[in-house]
């Protein structure tokens, strides 16, 4: 077996934004006025970034 160690650094303000502002965070709050409904998310994907395209055709 094997032991993989990822570090991840980051700028330390975005560090303290990300914790000020997640730090009051409540996750049983939902935004319904009744807590019984099923609440809709809808998400919107965008590509940033294209690294390369892979095609049997040439133009």
């Amino acid at each position: 077996y094997s032991i993989i160690e990822i570090g991840v650094n980051c700028n330390p303000d975005a560090k303290r934004l990300y914790d000020d502002l997640i730090s009051r965070y409540n996750k049983l709050v939902r935004p319904v006025i009744n807590v019984s409904e099923p609440l809709t998310v809808h998400i919107k994907l965008k590509l940033s970034q294209l690294i390369e395209v892979v095609s049997p055709f040439t133009f």
